[in-house]
Parts: structure tokens; C-alpha cells; sequence
């Protein structure tokens, strides 16, 4: 995913309606706060409905990954997310996949000079579209499949440096 230079924050969020947008100032002010580099919204408050167990476990299992390999607290990998535009730029994510929040969030905690915090966020039943993953038990064990593969190689530092440094 290529980042428009000159952007300092840039939000992601889910468009179907299960993300609060208005939560984004909270997550400006936890950026500003704690001079984080990416605010990630745990979601603490999931309405009934919102997601199934399987992805529920499955979030926690690539969070528990990556916070293993990383020696960093996770505990969500949440679809609503704000990053500094430098250090989108500087991690040079390129998993257009289901990958992609893993390799953000796996590689802004291996990296020593970035800092990730997390606040809580509200999560709700969708309002629009249809999920290609999270009502499904067969698509969601794809895509976690792929997810657990993505934890383990975007939480080493060094494949996110040594190009870099070389």
C-alpha cells in the first residue's frame, strides 16, 4: 500500500459500519498522548452479533503470536487503526491480503524506534456489505491460515530493515 507523503496521520478503518468514526479524535489523542506512532482500537466493546467466536479466536491467537515474537503486550488486531504517515512509509508494508493489519501491527512492535499503543473501542454489527471472511467458518480458517503465516514472518525486525540498512 503506497502512503501519500505529507499525510502525518492517516486512519484505517472498517467501511461497512462496525467501526465508530467518531472515535477517531480519542484516537488522535492517545497518538498525541503517549507519542504513539500507531493507536490501534481494541475492541472492548463488541456489540452481540458483531463476531462470531471463530474470528474472535483467531484474532486472539495471531495477537498472542505476534506479541510472543515480539516481547510486546497485544491484544487485538483491530480493523480500526491510526498510523503516522512516516512510519507507514518507513515499514514499507506490501501484503495486499488479509495480511496486511498483521504486517503493520507485527512489524510496528518489532521495530525499537516505533510505538504502538492501544485504546478501547466500541465494535457493532455491520451495517452495509457483505463479509467475504467473518461469517464463514471455512473462509475465516483460510484467512487466518494466512494471517498465522504473516505473524510469523512480519514480527522479525529483519525483514523489515535489512534491505534498508544494507
Amino acid at each position: 500500500m503506497k502512503v501519500a507523503i505529507g499525510h502525518e496521520l492517516v486512519a484505517f478503518l472498517d467501511g461497512d459500519g462496525s467501526c465508530d468514526p467518531s472515535e477517531l479524535a480519542a484516537m488522535v489523542t492517545a497518538a498525541e498522548e503517549h507519542g504513539a506512532d500507531l493507536v490501534l482500537g481494541r475492541r472492548e466493546h463488541v456489540d452481540p452479533g458483531a463476531l462470531p467466536l471463530h474470528a474472535r479466536f483467531g484474532n486472539r491467537l495471531v495477537a498472542k503470536v505476534l506479541s510472543f515474537r515480539t516481547g510486546q503486550p497485544l491484544g487485538d488486531l483491530p480493523p480500526f487503526k491510526l498510523a503516522r504517515g512516516d512510519a507507514l512509509e518507513n515499514l514499507r508494508l506490501d501484503e495486499p491480503g488479509f495480511g496486511w493489519t498483521v504486517q503493520l501491527v507485527g512489524r510496528s512492535l518489532a521495530h525499537p524506534a516505533l510505538r504502538v499503543v492501544e485504546r478501547p473501542s466500541r465494535f457493532r454489527v455491520r451495517t452495509g456489505g457483505i463479509s467475504k471472511v467473518s461469517g464463514r467458518l471455512g473462509p475465516s480458517v483460510r484467512a487466518g491460515s494466512a494471517m498465522l503465516g504473516r505473524a510469523g514472518h512480519s514480527s522479525s525486525f529483519r525483514d523489515t530493515l535489512d534491505s534498508a540498512t544494507s
